[in-house]
């Protein structure tokens, strides 16, 4: 738009204006030629604009789009790179907040058996376990065969073939809290065919004086440690206090069970109330409220581990939940539930499980332990549906 074209405002002949001097026809002119100026100026910086809005450059509608405008290569400074990296690292950083979080929330990782083998191991596998954001760790410190993974200081079992570890539990529970973890300790109660061979009356033995084992010996008959036996409860709170005076600060017996009795077993175990389900119950909270004591005395929590299916199970003789029998006495201790995921529907199962704990044992505290095989995504999904109802959970 060209100024001097427009000179026709200037209405020289107009009939209804008063003829003008020389001096406002000029003042005229060069107000005229400020004014047309100044529009071209704004005409030109709104209308660029514009004409970018239109055809779909403007930077501003671009970014809302979410398509972003990627500069030429040669136009990309040192500060927009700078940008670039630091926003990639952030969202790194916070993916992996949002993973460690996720995690830690899980509590509790269960650590395999070889991490007691000796210092270095347990030291690295308490390392892993930190670093994938665990606060506590599990180990098994009695196994099922009776053999202790830690060298105990028990009369009868000190130095002893029965113990195959080489740190104390006060070595243990040293490494473990080193780190700024907490320790956990897990022992195997009656299932033990090792401890009857080094301490008395505490296995099955048959009406004529012999240890009872399950099955013939030539099919792997083993011999089990009796809650009906005098010193079974004693043992098992000695070791119970042992552990928990090293620094434990939870002991979880697992294995609190009873043998498969065969019809020959009534002959042989005939002067014990093996049929009576009030006296075996009895028997196995004998056991438990010894260790429950000891556990306290020392500064320490006791829970039993059962499974998932034994405490939905209608009939719980000889299973691992067979001690629910009696809820009353069950709210004196936690609970620590084999969990297996339904495949598929892994966070649908968790629900489920939380729901039948919450109908059959109502009150009673309990936290889970997710069975090994789940991929991380999986052991995050099981793990968010018990942390929506305060479960602390164990991983493997």
């Amino acid at each position: 738009m060209k100024s001097k074209n427009i000179k026709i405002k200037h209405r020289k002949y107009n009939l209804y204006n008063k003829k003008k001097s020389k001096g406002k026809q000029a003042l005229a002119v060069i107000l005229t030629i400020v004014v047309l100026a100044a529009l071209g100026v704004i005409g030109f910086g709104l209308g660029r604009p514009l004409m970018e809005y239109f055809q779909g450059k403007n930077n501003s509608s671009t970014a809302d789009s979410g398509s972003a405008w990627t500069p030429p290569e040669s136009a990309v400074t040192s500060d927009a790179g700078t940008s670039d990296s630091s926003a990639a690292t952030e969202d790194a950083s916070s993916e992996s907040s949002e993973h460690d979080v996720e995690i830690k929330e899980a509590a509790v990782r269960v650590l395999p058996a070889g991490a007691l083998r000796n210092a270095d191991a347990l030291n690295s596998a308490v390392a892993a376990a930190k670093a994938d954001g665990y606060t506590s760790v599990m180990v098994t410190l009695k196994n099922s065969s009776g053999s202790f993974m830690y060298k105990s200081d028990i009369a009868g079992i000190k130095d002893s073939e029965a113990v195959t570890g080489t740190l104390t539990a006060k070595q243990i529970t040293d490494l473990i809290t080193a780190a700024d973890m907490t320790p956990v300790a897990r022992i195997c109660t009656l299932r033990d065919s090792v401890s009857g061979n080094y301490i008395e009356d505490i296995k099955y033995m048959t009406s004529d004086g012999y240890t009872w084992l399950d099955a013939a010996p030539t099919k792997g008959g083993k011999s089990w440690l009796s809650p009906f036996a005098e010193n079974t409860s004693k043992y098992i709170a000695d070791i119970t206090a042992e552990l928990a005076a090293a620094g434990f600060k939870t002991v979880i017996l697992a294995d609190v069970i009873f043998p498969k009795f065969l019809n020959a077993d009534d002959a042989y175990l005939g002067h014990l109330p093996i049929r009576d389900p009030a006296a075996r119950l009895e028997a196995l909270w004998k056991m438990i409220g010894a260790s429950s004591d000891a556990a306290k005395a020392n500064g320490a929590k006791l829970m039993l581990e059962m499974t998932a299916a034994d405490l939905e199970a209608a009939d719980k003789l000889s299973t691992t939940a067979e001690a629910a029998g009696d809820k009353t006495k069950l709210r004196t201790v936690e609970i620590l539930v084999q969990f297996t995921a339904e495949s598929g529907s892994e966070y649908i199962s968790a629900k489920t499980l939380t729901g039948k704990m919450n109908s059959m044992y109502g009150g009673i505290a309990y936290s889970v332990q997710m069975s090994g095989g789940l991929s991380e995504s999986l052991r995050n999904e099981v793990s968010r549906a018990f942390r929506e109802s305060d479960i602390t959970v164990f991983s493997e």
